[in-house]
């Protein structure tokens, strides 16, 4: 079952990529990548707790309008909507595409 979340922060910087909903009534949700933590080729995600971190554990990155579905190796799905002001975003998406590379992301 995938985890969907819609959210009302994110951004970019530094090489660290963070969404979450905090500012939201839901359940609390949060993703967060960056680049491998060892200076080798790849990337690091995270999601809701530290227990769900991986490097490399990220297959696919789907980009669409106003939402993000990101694949794990483990067959979970990240499903991320947004609430955000327009630089928010395009600075989240930024961040997706230097993070990740054209390799795993499909924009539609």
């Amino acid at each position: 079952m995938p985890v969907v979340f819609t959210a009302t922060e994110a951004g970019y910087a530094n090489g660290l990529g963070r969404a979450s909903n905090s500012k939201g009534l839901e359940s609390y949700h949060y993703v967060q990548f960056g680049r491998s933590p060892d200076g080798k080729p790849g990337h690091q995600f995270e999601f809701d707790d530290v227990h769900y971190r991986s490097v490399n554990g990220v297959i696919k990155v789907a980009v669409a309008r106003r939402v993000v579905e990101f694949d794990l190796k483990d067959q979970k799905v990240i499903i991320m909507r947004e609430d955000l002001a327009d630089v928010e975003w395009n600075r989240f998406l930024k961040g997706i595409l230097e993070v990740f590379g054209d390799s795993i992301i499909e924009l539609s």
